[in-house]
């Protein structure tokens, strides 16, 4: 008799979830433990939501998450950011649910682009002044698809029909960029010999593959029905 009721007293615990027929849960990130590792003065941030619908104890997903490098606006890259879209699957147990997905797309913003001045005095005679001057404007954006996973974990904290939610999610991503823009090279003399030049360039150069992961620290709250 004793470990009947034992038996039906955990069973009762794991199998909370499936008093509600269907449960319907947002999550934001509140925080996040990011770094960008060639950038001591940085200031990286993340976002995005997840929302997710739960039906007894499986649940199916659609998640959005976003790092911003966060580089200072004297740096060459400005504005860089990759957002990920993403669907996972997940089980609950009692107040935990876990989860993981796939990354199905995604994008990469970003600015990259500078101006270089050069100046020879007493050239191509004395009196004379060059100046070249080089400034790049290109836009940076993927060569290719954004890939990767993203994982999670949410702990329920149940008042009444309401479910107060808090988590821990993790992304995982790997993308190809490249720069798309142009490069104008001026060349002055001065006093003018007649030998200026302004040369226009496109650019459409493809980088090397990046590995960028990040994680959140996420609140949320949810509805059974």
């Amino acid at each position: 008799m004793y470990k009947k009721i034992i038996t039906l007293m955990a069973a009762s615990i794991i199998l909370v979830p499936s008093i509600h027929a269907f449960s319907l849960r947002l999550n934001v990130p509140v925080a996040g433990t990011n770094e960008v590792s060639d950038c001591s003065n940085c200031s990286p941030k993340s976002g995005g939501y997840s929302v997710r619908g739960i039906f007894g104890m499986f649940g199916l997903g659609y998640a959005v998450g976003t790092f911003d490098w966060g580089y200072p606006s004297t740096s060459n890259t400005t504005d860089q950011k990759i957002t990920a879209n993403a669907v996972d699957l997940s089980g609950s147990f009692s107040f935990i649910t876990v989860g993981v997905g796939s990354i199905m797309s995604g994008t990469l913003e970003g600015k990259y682009g500078y101006t270089d001045t050069e100046t020879t005095e007493n050239y191509p005679a004395t009196g004379y002044t060059k100046t070249l001057t080089t400034v790049v404007d290109t836009k940076r954006t993927l060569d290719g698809s954004l890939t990767g996973t993203t994982s999670f974990i949410n702990f329920d904290f149940g008042i009444g029909p309401v479910d107060l939610l808090i988590g821990y999610r993790m992304w995982k991503t790997k993308f190809k960029h490249k720069l798309v823009g142009t490069q104008k090279i001026t060349l002055n003399y001065d006093p003018d010999i007649g030998a200026n030049q302004n040369l226009t360039t496109s650019i459409n150069q493809s980088g090397a593959e990046s590995n960028v992961d990040f994680n959140q620290i996420t609140a949320g709250i949810g509805f059974g029905f």
